[in-house]
């Protein structure tokens, strides 16, 4: 009988589940090599054993001089095998007989990796136990903790328990914490949290050496933008700092007022966020809040950070106030797609006007070339838009385009352009006089104040230029 017959007889009979004595015969047949590989996958007489679970087939092989540490055309060796069936018994057998934990397959996985994605604790424990490395490091991939499935804390567990550091970086530059906040993992989060992860690490720059002085994002940071509030709640409570800034110096008050997440603006000036801070641009937290418009067009969350302390009129790096930028964003806020009310769009661009002219937010309507308050090159962007350019005649605390026509803007409509002369020569009418002098007088009342105030209704409401 030749070789590869006696080879494929015994094959066949492992998984036909033939008798062990019947086995050791083939086993002992003169033509038989027991290391020899059949098909086309390079499937040795071992590997077929392990698929089928029979560990009296395997010792009997082993006793016959079976090379435990050969490979298939994947890389795979019998530990491998036992690893993906979970089985721990032969697992506990292979190691014994001297199988290689740290063997790895053609991917560069060893076994460990298998248990972890199959999210087996137990095969994950007994192959640490044995001298697994928990740090394992993949090029283009990452260290081992980072290749994690996401609905196994059992694992994450059983590798912080073995040494893994929760201080790995992958390729992105992400801590696990990182990863964790970032794809909205709140058990994982806890998890690493628990196990002593630093909730203020920074990302370091993709392809570069973390140092000292790299300076990216934390946790909290990506928390914001993703706005994980039940995460950015967890990470705080593990001391997470509210005014950690990224490479563009921004805090996660930024991030938060940029993306409209009024719930996490809470949390974070509640613990001590500065509504005040500036990034490399000099953008404050309202600064950023306006200049995401159209993307979150929420009146509360400007009038979140005006309750706060945020002052209205502050000048980032390109001389723009939060009006301005709000401002900038009008053609993307007010154009409506066909299937949209664009009523319900000016409405809303109005109100957020409404929020910063009733917080005290300073501008002009003139084209004196020293004015940095003015919006007058911003007024063409809303010219179609009535009720707009109603509020911002009426609001402004100057209208003159007495300059001649330095600076008057090419594109502003002759209507509009009537109407701000119009304004700016003729004596206003003794109820607006009346409303900017009450204004003044209530210079740091705000309007949810002003409600309450014992004045008629009629007058409150065009107190705030809602009449």
């Amino acid at each position: 009988m030749e070789h590869k017959e006696t080879l494929e007889r015994l094959i066949e009979a492992i998984n036909n589940g033939d008798d062990l004595e019947n086995i050791e015969k083939l086993i002992l047949h003169p033509m038989l090599n027991l290391n020899s590989t059949f098909g086309e996958l390079g499937l040795r007489p071992i590997h077929h054993a392990v698929h089928k679970d029979r560990i009296d087939y395997v010792e009997l092989m082993l006793q016959y001089g079976c090379n435990i540490q050969l490979r298939d055309q994947c890389g795979y060796s019998a530990i491998h095998f036992a690893t993906r069936r979970g089985n721990l018994d032969m697992m506990n057998l292979l190691i014994r007989r001297g199988a290689d934990v740290h063997a790895e397959d053609l991917l560069g996985f060893p076994p460990l990796h298998i248990a972890l994605q199959k999210g087996n604790r137990e095969c994950a424990i007994l192959l640490l136990k044995n001298g697994a490395n928990p740090n394992m490091y993949y090029k283009d991939l990452g260290y081992e903790i980072h290749l994690l499935r996401g609905d196994a804390p059992g694992c994450l567990e059983v590798l912080l328990e073995y040494g893994a550091k929760t201080t790995s970086v992958d390729v992105k530059g992400l801590t696990p914490l990182h990863a964790a906040v970032q794809s909205g993992n709140i058990l994982y989060t806890y998890v690493l949290l628990k196990n002593g992860a630093e909730p203020n690490a920074v990302t370091s720059p993709a392809g570069r050496r973390k140092t000292d002085t790299a300076v990216g994002k934390t946790p909290l940071q990506i928390a914001a933008i993703a706005a994980e509030e039940k995460i950015t709640e967890l990470l705080l409570l593990f001391g997470a700092d509210t005014n950690c800034r990224d490479n563009h110096l921004n805090t996660p008050l930024h991030f938060a007022s940029a993306h409209g997440s009024t719930a996490i603006m809470t949390m974070l000036v509640k613990n001590g966020a500065s509504v005040r801070a500036l990034n490399e641009r000099h953008f404050t937290p309202l600064h950023r809040a306006c200049a995401a418009a159209p993307n979150h067009m929420n009146p509360e969350v400007l009038q979140l950070l005006l309750k706060y302390g945020a002052y209205a009129n502050a000048f980032n790096s390109y001389d723009e106030t939060p009006l301005h930028c709000l401002l900038s964003k009008s053609p993307e806020c007010l154009n409506a797609d066909e299937d949209e009310d664009q009523t319900t769009r000016i409405e809303t661009f109005r109100e957020l006007l409404l929020v910063l002219v009733n917080n005290q937010a300073k501008f002009s309507i003139t084209n004196d070339p020293h004015d940095m308050f003015t919006i007058l090159p911003y007024l063409p962007l809303v010219q179609n838009f009535q009720p707009i350019t109603d509020l911002l005649l009426n609001a402004a605390h100057q209208v003159d385009i007495s300059f001649s026509n330095f600076d008057i803007p090419d594109n502003l409509s002759p209507n509009l352009l009537l109407r701000i002369k119009d304004v700016s020569r003729e004596p206003r009418s003794l109820k607006w006089f009346a409303r900017k002098e009450i204004r003044r007088s209530l210079l740091n009342l705000e309007e949810q104040s002003l409600r309450r105030l014992p004045l008629p209704n009629v007058l409150k409401q065009y107190i705030v230029f809602r009449r």
